[in-house]
């Protein structure tokens, strides 16, 4: 099953579509990918992320113990080679990619963009840093376009593969905070005043093109479980990082309020000559 965190952790539900949104973990896409490709031995997934070094900087800075011992070796190296991360920089890249990836079927658009099979999971990692720019593009219709055309697209790869429906996911950890113009202005330096007074949250919209939605959040105190001391001898000294919690919600085609919340604490690491690292604590999680 997919899960967001290292084993032994919470799985997530069964699900087709599924946006992830507020202050997640650096690491949930990775594990996504990898959890996603080792319980499908054929399966292969794709992340699109708009900047590598913010990418790479944000595992460098949470170096989770678990990726950092186990990405290179055995099963996991299998699977890693079965996902495949695309940069696109801009708006129109991310377009432009997500009109041009296709199965291979005798006709080659790029080299890049053909894939010699449809991947059964695309994951869309932080659209709204595309839109943190004032721009006539920055609407809330551009925001949904990309979800449109990503959704259309894992809806094209489906039909080959019969019982092996393409996933699609969202991470964007700014989506709570975004607010868009609805419309594109007639000229944006003089529709200034109109462009506020016209925003609204775009999170509330997008709700109605995925079937889960999960909001993560950082809570103040971050504590050790009852009975885990502040140093520990195969581990080093070890000491709470930050606590969060995960509530995953069903958005359409089930039960009205049908959900689960995860609680965790990320611990930090220290040992002696080396770099600090994370581990996952867990508490019981709410239904």
């Amino acid at each position: 099953m997919a899960s967001l965190f290292p084993q032994p952790c919470p799985e997530l539900p069964e699900y087709g579509s599924l946006i992830l949104k507020g202050p997640y973990h650096a690491s949930a896409p990775v594990h996504l990918l990898l959890s996603h490709a080792l319980a499908n031995p054929d399966a292969k997934a794709i992340l699109l992320t708009p900047n590598r070094a913010s990418f790479k900087a944000a595992l460098v800075d949470l170096n989770d113990e678990w990726l950092d011992h186990n990405s290179g070796h055995g099963r996991v190296a299998s699977a890693s080679r079965r996902t495949e991360i695309f940069y696109p920089p801009t708006l129109a890249h991310l377009r432009l990619l997500l009109s041009m990836l296709h199965e291979y079927d005798t006709m080659v658009h790029h080299e890049k963009t053909t894939l010699d099979v449809a991947p059964s999971l695309l994951v869309l990692h932080e659209i709204s840093s595309y839109f943190d720019t004032a721009s006539s593009e920055t609407t809330v219709s551009a925001y949904l376009s990309v979800i449109s055309s990503a959704l259309a697209l894992t809806n094209s790869w489906s039909p080959r593969h019969p019982g092996k429906a393409s996933k699609l996911v969202v991470f964007d950890s700014g989506l709570t905070d975004l607010k868009l113009p609805i419309l594109r202005p007639l000229s944006f330096e003089d529709q200034t005043h109109d462009i506020q007074r016209h925003r609204d949250a775009l999170s509330v919209l997008l709700e109605r093109y995925f079937e889960w939605r999960a909001d993560a959040q950082v809570h103040e105190e971050a504590r050790l479980a009852p009975g885990e001391d502040q140093t520990e001898d195969n581990e080093g000294e070890a000491s709470p990082r930050v606590a969060r919690s995960l509530s995953i919600q069903r958005c359409r085609g089930g039960e009205d309020g049908e959900g689960v919340v995860w609680h965790w604490t990320e611990v930090e690491h220290v040992r002696e000559n080396s770099r600090p690292y994370t581990t996952f604590h867990w508490n019981e999680p709410e239904s």
